[in-house]
């Protein structure tokens, strides 16, 4: 179970381990838990850092939601209490659109989990902080588009921190006129962000999408499963 959807700034839950999958490379195991706030890779947005420990190995972190600095210092020790075991999530996958995988290795490979073990679940607030402002900016960006009446159509959006960017399908009426857009939607935008406003999300049938999405149903989204759905200053869109 997927609980990011629900919450962006969930920095650390308990979980149950379910499945464990040795993979091809030497010492690396995928887990798949009962819940999971490690987001794969996907819409454009990078995967968390992450790592799962069993429970009683972070009983001096309950406050790790807000120190953001540990998680990361703890991978780069490869850390944790001797005495537990201790997972350092290298890379989180999709399978199925439904499953998360957890691709890592172990501290000490002699020590795992077992399957239905208690486990802690952590990642890095920073980086989480900053994938989702990249990631929300994007939206940001659409609607300013549709706000100055530049109606091109949102293709493939960048969120990494490397140069993010989304990418638009469509010709300007006018060629020339690309720096004056340039200039108006970054003045949008500028305004936008200073007004403010919070994020809401919604998960929408069919119709719902097509009326939200102005009398349309994006091809690149299923027919058969509700789509999530998010406004961003006004402007509603797919995302997930």
């Amino acid at each position: 179970l997927p609980l990011f959807w629900d919450d962006t700034y969930l920095f650390e839950c308990e979980a149950t381990v379910l499945y464990m999958r040795t993979l091809a490379a030497p010492g690396k195991v995928a887990v798949i838990l009962d819940q999971t706030i490690c987001y794969p890779a996907g819409g454009g947005q990078p995967s968390d850092v992450a790592t799962i420990s069993t429970t009683n190995s972070m009983d001096a972190s309950s406050s790790s939601s807000s120190s953001s600095s540990s998680l990361s210092s703890e991978i780069a020790a490869s850390g944790g209490d001797d005495s537990n075991v201790f997972f350092i999530i290298d890379d989180l996958k999709w399978e199925n659109r439904s499953i998360v995988l957890h691709e890592g290795h172990f501290k000490d490979d002699n020590r795992r989990f077992k399957i239905n073990d208690k486990v802690l679940v952590r990642i890095d607030p920073d980086v989480r902080r900053l994938h989702a402002r990249i990631h929300s900016a994007g939206h940001l960006l659409d609607t300013a588009m549709e706000q100055i009446e530049i109606h091109l159509i949102p293709g493939k959006g960048y969120h990494y921190p490397a140069g993010p960017y989304v990418e638009y399908i469509g010709k300007l009426p006018n060629p020339e006129q690309k720096d004056s857009v340039a200039h108006q939607l970054e003045q949008r935008a500028n305004e936008l962000i200073c007004q403010g406003g919070p994020v809401e999300k919604e998960m929408a049938g069919e119709d719902r999408v097509i009326h939200l999405c102005g009398g349309i149903f994006p091809d690149y989204l299923p027919r058969d499963k509700p789509a999530r759905m998010l406004n961003v200053a006004g402007g509603w869109c797919p995302c997930g």
